[in-house]
């Protein structure tokens, strides 16, 4: 009979971690003094919204950030935001609202510093909610050598904070995993007792 419970307790737990996966994501945060911030849960880093520097140019961006806990994103940093935000037509303006975006066309778009050097400028990385053609897409694209000193009114600038103690975050396989040997540990007691 104990036999029983076991089997039927390890194919349910194995129903449930195989169906799932573990999906990071990006979460909005409060605005401070004005600023939009989000966190990369694939990460843990903090972002500041990309439409904080509209109409700044990747000069003015770096220079703004000085003194400050962030700095213009490394393409390192971008590759893996695009883990926590996918190129997803369906998410894209769930992404937009967090991570802000243009006002006049389907873009979150801003500089990033492509080498690691912040003094010899950088790119724009974006990704686009619809192609020129109003297909609906979701692709990230990162064009390199872009230019520094350009300003656009509807280009921002990627700011990511990295120094913030970063808390794991556990799969959600794992935590389903946890909860089903807790549950077969206790049916288990509990049918020892019982004898």
């Amino acid at each position: 009979m104990f036999r029983k419970y076991v089997i039927g307790g390890i194919i349910i737990l194995l129903l449930l971690c195989g169906g799932s996966k573990a999906q990071a994501f990006i979460v909005d945060l409060s605005d401070a003094n004005g600023q939009g911030f989000f966190k990369d849960q694939a990460t843990g880093f903090t972002w500041m919204d990309v439409d904080n520097f509209l109409g700044m140019s990747y000069t003015d961006i770096h220079t703004f950030l000085l003194g400050s806990d962030f700095h213009i994103a490394t393409f390192v940093e971008i590759e893996q935001l695009k883990l926590a935000a996918p190129a997803d037509p369906t998410l894209f303006d769930l992404h937009a609202s967090i991570m802000g975006s243009s006002p006049t066309v389907n873009l979150i778009w801003g500089y990033y510093d492509e080498d690691g050097n912040p003094n010899d400028g950088g790119s724009w990385n974006f990704k686009w909610g619809s192609n020129p053609f109003n297909q609906p897409t979701d692709v990230w694209f990162t064009p390199i050598g872009s230019g520094t000193n350009q300003t656009f009114s509807n280009l921002g600038g990627w700011a990511v904070n990295t120094n913030l103690p970063r808390t794991p975050v556990i799969p959600e396989p794992h935590s389903l995993l946890l909860l089903g040997q807790g549950l077969l540990a206790f049916i288990a007691f509990n049918k020892k007792r019982a004898r």
